[in-house]
């Protein structure tokens, strides 16, 4: 009967894992995302702390995949989650939403400086090479938008919100920089 016991205690940690990670990246999952933002919101609701929200986007991801096939574009996932998890403070949290979107929660901050300081280390983090199947050299690039929690918001989804819409802003200028360039 304990054996039993610790092989159904075995078998539910698995699934309670499985539920929760990015199978690929190894990151946790939306649904583990949404569970620590609503603690963070809370956490700092109780100690009127501050925290921010980081939506991170890898740029030309759909044309990795397109041009070097789908090995490579799920090694520049894993590069990229590895990398976050790197240019992170051991207090933040990253999880894999998706597709080629990642999220971060920031917390604590002491102001919206601190969450800039975790942009450059990241954009810094991206800057090497990386070899794909196929014998290619790429440089993974990432968009990334952060937005402050404010005391009045009420739901995370406002502040995923204008974490979204600041990534797309990023995104934009890049764009129109790259293009100034040429």
């Amino acid at each position: 009967l304990l054996a039993r016991q610790a092989r159904l205690s075995s078998r539910n940690e698995v699934l309670r894992q499985q539920a929760e990670r990015d199978a690929l990246t190894g990151l946790p999952n939306r649904a583990a995302f949404d569970q620590r933002l609503a603690q963070a919101a809370e956490r700092a609701t109780a100690a009127g702390s501050s925290y921010a929200l980081m939506f991170v986007d890898a740029d030309r991801f759909k044309a990795v995949n397109d041009e070097h096939g789908h090995a490579a574009g799920d090694r520049v996932l894993i590069e990229i989650a590895a990398r976050l998890q790197g240019a992170l403070r051991d207090t933040d949290f990253v999880a894999r939403l998706g597709g080629d979107e990642f999220a971060i929660v920031l917390e604590p901050l002491a102001d919206a400086a601190d969450a800039e300081v975790v942009r450059q280390k990241i954009e810094a983090a991206m800057r090497a090479p990386l070899a794909v199947p196929g014998g290619v050299q790429i440089v993974p690039q990432v968009s990334i938008g952060i937005a402050m929690h404010e005391r009045s918001e009420t739901g995370a989804e406002a502040l995923l919100r204008r974490a979204d819409q600041a990534m797309y802003r990023h995104k934009r200028a890049r764009r129109e920089s790259d293009l100034a360039a040429e």
